[in-house]
């Protein structure tokens, strides 16, 4: 786990610390979190979301979240995508899997954690 965390702070590690005023709008990023599924100390999805909303707000970029797979309207008002949930991979053919192809087909970048992978 640490390792991925490690791998989220580098990739955002270029966004400044001290928004500009001149910069472009800011990163929109989407945290597609779960219930939690373990026990105590693992799996915390519900806590990587508040904990990391908290964390790269704080950096400047606009982040929302939730513990379902994101809408068409939540996609469209979003950059990157985080998976990080139990069986996250799981994209329902159909309404989901077509939202996720426009928002890839726009530049929509996906960045997969842990159990995300799993499908």
């Amino acid at each position: 786990m640490k390792r991925q965390l490690i791998a989220l702070l580098l990739l955002f590690g270029a966004c400044s610390l001290e928004p500009d005023a001149d910069a472009a709008d800011p990163l929109r990023i989407f945290i597609r979190a779960g219930e939690k599924t373990q026990a105590p100390g693992a799996h915390e999805y519900p806590q990587f979301l508040s904990e990391w909303t908290t964390l790269l707000t704080e950096r400047g970029l606009k982040v929302a979240g939730g513990l379902a797979f994101p809408t068409a309207a939540q996609l469209a008002e979003t950059d990157v995508l985080i998976l990080h949930s139990e069986e996250a991979g799981n994209i329902n053919i159909g309404t989901e899997r077509k939202n996720l192809e426009t928002f890839i087909k726009r530049g929509g970048g996906l960045v997969v954690i842990h159990g995300g992978a799993v499908s």
